[in-house]
């Protein structure tokens, strides 16, 4: 669809799934469709300390399946300069020069969209920005300041309305007032305030709704309720589908858990899905969304716990916003300014409460995604689905259909997602299948379900393939590495590894998609077994 985002799921190997988790940073995927006996292996490990995820089990049996991401570095969004713009700054900036200081103020600036402020102009430094240089520019997005130490007076940036991002580089002195109006601006990066350079910036520099992030090498001193200064050493930032993420942090006014934070949106499509691959819970910052007048649906994510002040606000044509179960925090002026917005939830959540609140219509749905295409592949199925509304969904490949519902039967599977709208399963046995799927919703304890999806039925004529043969086991403290034979017939591995001695408390270590060995595992403390299936 025209205009829409897509998420960009990552994926890794096994054996790089299983050099993270030896190094304590992996995250297990728990499978519900390893259901064959396997060759089973014990092993054992001298490691102590190491806490074991606890599986989640729904009633029906069910288990969730987690994926662990594979994320790529951020393209770098800070707006350096090369060549003459940056030996001579942006064409068209007026400067004044000062024989007191000996040095260049920038009095007049230009309205374009990148403006680079050169750390020296005729030879002398440019070591300020004078009141109103920039005062009520609509087209500059981005500023570059390269000198150090400059001084950014009142009113010099105000009512910059389409300004989001600052760069300085090295320390910085920025008055009260400066940035003020300026309602879309959210980060300042590469400043830096050693103890020799500090960095001076008034508590009111900014808009106080908006509260800019500061990214610095070196501790700012100052507090103020219009920014938070993180370090650039610290914290993790990163892009996905033009929205930008802060991982693994704490602002000083959220609980302790809040682990992501939605900070800004590029405005680049009209339908977006909020990324959730290994998010912990989170908050969608002030303004992040503000102005985007190009978004008009958007679904977010069920890590999501609360909306700030003004973060879709002015979001002109904003129709439908997605909000899970799991906010339970919503400003006020969030949606101020979106006349056209309705908010879907489930019933009875505190979105519907909040809607009722504040006069914004409601619709209550948990719909069920639609099976758009299934690809069989010898005992391969993968069911690609259409977007559904939930906090998450299941896809079922049974074997019985009773009541125009699938049911999974003894060589039926299932399998639970919160992301993602593509599902793949191997090594099914072969005859024929009823496939389906249907989204849930959680209050509390409380689970709704959508109704199912169009069922469609598929047959398997292939032969399961054969079991691989385990050869031989090393096992040194919690690292474990495997020979294996890959039957004929078959493209790789799936690796299972339990937590105990039980085959049937196993969870998904990873698929290995091509004949290698040996290869490495990382175990548990304690006893495990080792489960492999051809895939």
């Amino acid at each position: 669809m025209k205009g829409k985002c897509f998420m960009k799921k990552k994926r890794m190997l096994a054996m790089i799934l299983a050099a993270a988790m030896c190094l304590g940073t992996g995250n297990t995927a728990w499978a519900a469709e390893f259901q064959d006996e396997g060759e089973a292996v014990e092993v054992f490990s001298s490691t102590e300390g190491q806490s074991v995820p606890s599986e989640e089990t729904f009633s029906d049996g069910i288990s969730e399946q987690i994926e662990t991401p594979f994320t790529e570095e951020p393209e770098n969004q800070e707006m350096f300069s090369s060549g003459s713009e940056a030996e001579e700054g942006t064409e068209g900036l007026v400067y004044e020069y000062s024989e007191e200081s000996d040095s260049y103020t920038v009095v007049k600036g230009i309205n374009k969209d990148s403006v680079y402020i050169p750390a020296a102009y005729e030879g002398k430094p440019v070591m300020e920005i004078a009141a109103g240089a920039f005062k009520d520019f609509d087209a500059m997005q981005r500023v570059f300041l390269a000198q150090p130490g400059a001084t950014i007076h009142t009113g010099a940036f105000q009512n910059c309305s389409s300004l989001i991002y600052v760069g300085i580089e090295g320390s910085i002195n920025i008055e009260s007032r400066a940035f003020t109006d300026c309602p879309k601006l959210y980060s300042m990066s590469w400043l830096d305030c050693v103890e020799q350079v500090p960095c001076t910036i008034a508590p009111d520099a900014f808009d106080m709704d908006s509260k800019v992030i500061l990214w610095s090498y070196g501790r700012i001193d100052d507090e103020g309720e219009s920014f938070q200064a993180l370090d650039m050493e610290s914290y993790f930032e990163f892009d996905e589908d033009g929205v930008t993420y802060i991982e693994a942090w704490q602002i000083d006014d959220q609980p302790n858990d809040i682990g992501s934070i939605v900070t800004n949106f590029n405005n680049s499509c009209s339908i977006l899905t909020l990324w959730s691959d290994g998010l912990e819970p989170g908050i969608i910052y002030r303004k992040a969304f503000y102005g985007c007048d190009k978004l008009e649906e958007l679904t977010i994510n069920p890590e999501m716990q609360s909306i700030q002040t003004k973060a879709f606000a002015n979001c002109t044509n904003l129709r439908k916003v997605y909000i899970p179960s799991s906010v339970k925090e919503i400003a006020d002026d969030a949606f101020s300014g979106c006349t056209k917005v309705t908010i879907t939830g489930m019933p009875g959540s505190y979105a519907q409460t909040y809607a009722q609140a504040h006069s914004i219509p409601f619709k209550a749905a948990v719909s069920a995604p639609s099976i758009t295409n299934i690809t069989i592949n010898k005992n391969m199925a993968t069911i690609e689905l259409s977007d559904f509304y939930g906090d998450m969904y299941y896809c079922v490949a049974g074997t019985v259909k009773r009541n125009n519902e699938p049911v999974r039967g003894k060589n039926g599977r299932i399998a639970i997602y919160q992301t993602g709208n593509k599902v793949v399963f191997r090594n099914l046995s072969k005859g024929t299948y009823y496939i389906g799927a249907r989204a849930l919703s959680f209050e509390g304890t409380k689970k709704t379900y959508s109704g199912w999806s169009n069922i469609i039925r598929v047959s398997i004529q292939a032969d399961t393939p054969a079991r691989p043969e385990i050869s031989s086991v090393n096992v040194s403290g919690r690292n474990i590495r495997l020979n294996a034979s890959l039957p004929k017939g078959a493209f790789g591995y799936d690796v299972m590894l339990s937590r105990g001695t039980k085959k049937n408390d196993s969870s998904l270590f990873g698929t290995i998609y091509f004949p290698i060995a040996p290869f490495f595992l990382c175990a548990w403390p304690g006893s495990s077994i080792i489960l492999l299936r051809s895939a």
